[in-house]
C-alpha cells in the first residue's frame, strides 16, 4: 500500500494535469449536483471554501448558496485552526493562508452548537469510495469536525466535492483513528452515500 505522501503526490499530479476546460466542466458538473440533493436543499447554513490551485471550482454553488438565501460561511486559518466566517457576497475575502482567498474575518462566526440544519462543503486531495480522506497534511478539517462532535453537534452533514480522478477504491488510503469521514462524495459521475440520504 502506498503511504499518504506518496498517494498525496500522485493524485495532485493527476489533478494538476486536467485542462482548463475539464475542470471546469466538471465543477459545474459537481455543483449541480450538490444543489439538487435533499442535503443541500434542507440546509439553512453552507460551509464552502474558496478554490485554490487546481481544486474544484465551487464558486457556483457558492453564488446559488446566497441567490437561495442561505448563510454561506468559508474558512480562515487562524493559527493552527480554521473559523468560519460568515460572508454576504464573494467579494468579501481577502488572499490569506498560502495565498487562499479567506473572509475578511470582521463577520459573524459559525458556532456549530447553536447553528440549524447546516451542510460543511469539504475539499481534500484524494477519497476512497468508504470516504477515507487524505487532506493537504495540516489537519484543519480534522480538528474542526472532532471539536463540532465533542461538543456534541448533530444537524450537521459533510458533503467531499471532487473530480473523478481524486476517487480511490475501497483500502487504498491508509486509515488513522483521528480520520473523519464525509457523509457523502459526489464527483461529476457519481454520488456516493457513506452516512444519510442524499
Amino acid at each position: 500500500m502506498q503511504t499518504k505522501k506518496e498517494l498525496r503526490k500522485e493524485v495532485l499530479q493527476r489533478r494538476d494535469a486536467l485542462s482548463a476546460f475539464e475542470r471546469a466542466s466538471a465543477s459545474e458538473a459537481v455543483c449541480v449536483k450538490v444543489m439538487q440533493s435533499t442535503a443541500y436543499c434542507k440546509a439553512k447554513n453552507i460551509l464552502c471554501f474558496y478554490p485554490y490551485g487546481s481544486e474544484l471550482d465551487t464558486t457556483l454553488l457558492m453564488k446559488q448558496a446566497l441567490s437561495d438565501g442561505k448563510q454561506l460561511y468559508l474558512p480562515k486559518v487562524v493559527g493552527d485552526d480554521m473559523v468560519f466566517y460568515q460572508v454576504h457576497d464573494l467579494s468579501d475575502v481577502t488572499k490569506g493562508y498560502k495565498g487562499i482567498l479567506e473572509p475578511m474575518g470582521d463577520t459573524d462566526i459559525f458556532e456549530g452548537i447553536k447553528a440549524p440544519e447546516t451542510l460543511m462543503i469539504m475539499p481534500g486531495v484524494c477519497f476512497d469510495k468508504t470516504g477515507c480522506r487524505i487532506g493537504y497534511g495540516k489537519g484543519f478539517y480534522d480538528r474542526f469536525l472532532t471539536a463540532l462532535r465533542q461538543e456534541g453537534r448533530r444537524n450537521m452533514q459533510t458533503m467531499a466535492v471532487l473530480f473523478s480522478c481524486q476517487l480511490l477504491e475501497e483500502g487504498e488510503i491508509p486509515k488513522e483513528a483521528h480520520d473523519i469521514t464525509p457523509d457523502y462524495l459526489v464527483t461529476e459521475t457519481e454520488c456516493i452515500t457513506i452516512r444519510g440520504d442524499i
